[in-house]
Order: structure tokens, then C-alpha cells, then sequence
């Protein structure tokens, strides 16, 4: 009877044996297979192709001698590049201007503003209404086709405002055009299309009474100011 003894005893001996043996071969089989898995995850990101991401320059567009430049303000116009690349927008000259034109589209002085359009390196003075060099302009629109909008004063001062009078011009093949106004002393192109349609505003030649600007103020209209008796257009 203790010969079965003897052999139970020799098989869990060995069992054990084999445990002992086998545990080391299974954790460093484990652990190989960890290795790898990252080995190859590292190998599989290394072919994987990197994004591109997009860099930029910043690029000083200059003035026309003054202190100040710039694109128009978001939203007073547009586009103010088009996709061949042009920039349009204002810049100081060199020319002293009185402190009575310093509004609208002569700010911020102290010199002229005159509009530009900025391509490839070279910004070119789009000039103002006659006498160019002391009036002020700023372009607001450009299209594909290069035909730019904006605004120039006329050498005048309004006598209610007292401020320079403004004209909606178009810039066409090098030459200005004065676009006008209704009959007022102020007008404004704000925006051009591909097909050369101009959008802007223009005074016309009526004016509201004081009764009929404090009966504006009181209007309850929802949309701003109530029309008075001058909104037909000449």
C-alpha cells in the first residue's frame, strides 16, 4: 500500500517541477508579445503620413509716407481681397490736411488718406477726387476683376455737418469715376460684385425740419428711425 503513496508523491513532484519550469517560459513569452505589440504600433505611426499644417507670413503692407494703414473694419464692405490675390484698403500720405477734414473718411489723420490696392509686393496709390492730393479716400470692395469701390471727399465741406463731403467712386482701369449722390452733400460704395454692380448709400437733397427729426426720434416704428417726409430719392 505505500508503493501508490510513493508514486502520488513522485507525480506532484513532478507536476510541481514542470510549474517551476513553465512559469518562467510563459512570463517571458508574455513579455516578448508586450514588446512587440509595441514595436509594432511605433512601426505602423511611423508610416502613417504626418499633417501638413498651413504657415503664414505677416506681411507690413506700408503707407504712402504717413504715420497709418489698414484694411476696412469687418463689415463695412468687402471683399477686401479678391482671388487673385489684391488687398484694397487706406493709407496715409504725406500731405497735411485742416483739422475740420479730419472726419469719416479722412480719419485718423493727420495727413490724407488715400485708398490702396496692395499686390505682390507693390501697393499702388489709387489717388482721390480732384485736387487728389489734399482729399481723402478709402476703398471698401474689390472684385476678381480688379474694379475697386469706395469713397472720396471732393474738396467741400458740408454746411450743416461741417464736415468733408463724401462721393461713392469706382476705380476702373486706373481712372476714377464719382458715382454721386441724390442731390445730397454725401455719398458711399460699400461693396462690388464680379459683374461691376456697386452697393453703397447717397444722401438726397431734403431736410428734415426739427419738427419732423424730434417726431423721428419718438417714432415707435421698431426699425430705427421712422421715415420723414424726405425719403423719396432725385
Amino acid at each position: 500500500m505505500e508503493l501508490p503513496q510513493l508514486q502520488r508523491s513522485s507525480v506532484d513532484e513532478s507536476q510541481r517541477t514542470s510549474s517551476n519550469v513553465l512559469m518562467p517560459l510563459v512570463l517571458l513569452a508574455l513579455n516578448s508579445i508586450l514588446l512587440v505589440i509595441p514595436r509594432q504600433l511605433a512601426g505602423q505611426q511611423s508610416q502613417e503620413p504626418r499633417p501638413r499644417h498651413h504657415t503664414y507670413r505677416l506681411i507690413d503692407l506700408g503707407t504712402f509716407g504717413g504715420l497709418n494703414g489698414g484694411v476696412p473694419v469687418e463689415g463695412t464692405g468687402g471683399p477686401y481681397i479678391n482671388g487673385r490675390g489684391a488687398v484694397i484698403g487706406q493709407a496715409n500720405t504725406a500731405t497735411p490736411i485742416p483739422p475740420e477734414y479730419l472726419g469719416f473718411v479722412c480719419f485718423p489723420g493727420p495727413t490724407a488718406n488715400h485708398a490702396f490696392e496692395w499686390q505682390r509686393g507693390t501697393l499702388v496709390d489709387l489717388g482721390s477726387l480732384s485736387p487728389s492730393e489734399s482729399n481723402c479716400s478709402t476703398a471698401l470692395g474689390i472684385n476678381d476683376r480688379g474694379e475697386i469701390a469706395g469713397t472720396s471727399t471732393n474738396g467741400k465741406i458740408d454746411p450743416i455737418l461741417n464736415t468733408p463731403e463724401g462721393r461713392a467712386v469706382l476705380w476702373k482701369k486706373g481712372t476714377i469715376t464719382n458715382l454721386g449722390t441724390f442731390g445730397g452733400t454725401y455719398s458711399a460704395a460699400a461693396s462690388i460684385g464680379d459683374r461691376g454692380q456697386v452697393v453703397g448709400f447717397a444722401l438726397n437733397s431734403d431736410i428734415l425740419t426739427s419738427k419732423e427729426i424730434n417726431k423721428s426720434r419718438v417714432c415707435k416704428s421698431g426699425v430705427g428711425l421712422c421715415p420723414g417726409k424726405g425719403s423719396r430719392s432725385r
